[in-house]
């Protein structure tokens, strides 16, 4: 990740699988110690999450399975990037998914 990406927060777990908040990369990855306390070294990315929605109103793994089949979505690590062929399609579909009905809560940079 590098300053001006766009990420998604895509939650995991047995229930609630899916997109439930959008964000952009303030800076670099950066490295340092690992906040379990063990010592070891760990990434980092500073960002800053400008929409995010309650896991009820989340955009489904199996929507974007569906819609976007090209991509795997069913995660076993911190993350991925999405293909390169690919990269509006997200957006588009987190965007149509945030009607207004949906309850959002805006995060200020301050």
């Amino acid at each position: 990740m590098t300053r001006g990406d766009r990420v998604f927060l895509l939650r995991q777990g047995t229930q609630g699988r899916g997109i439930i908040a959008s964000g952009t990369v303030l800076k670099d990855i950066s490295s340092d110690v690992h906040w379990d306390g063990s010592g070891r070294q760990a990434n980092f990315v500073d960002l800053i999450w400008e929409c995010v929605v309650p896991v009820a109103d989340r955009l489904e793994t199996d929507v974007l399975q569906r819609e976007l089949p090209e991509q795997h979505w069913r995660l076993q690590s911190g993350g991925i990037l999405v293909k390169p062929e690919l990269i509006n399609e997200p957006e588009e579909l987190w965007s149509n998914h945030l009607a207004p009905s949906v309850v959002t809560y805006k995060a200020s940079a301050t």
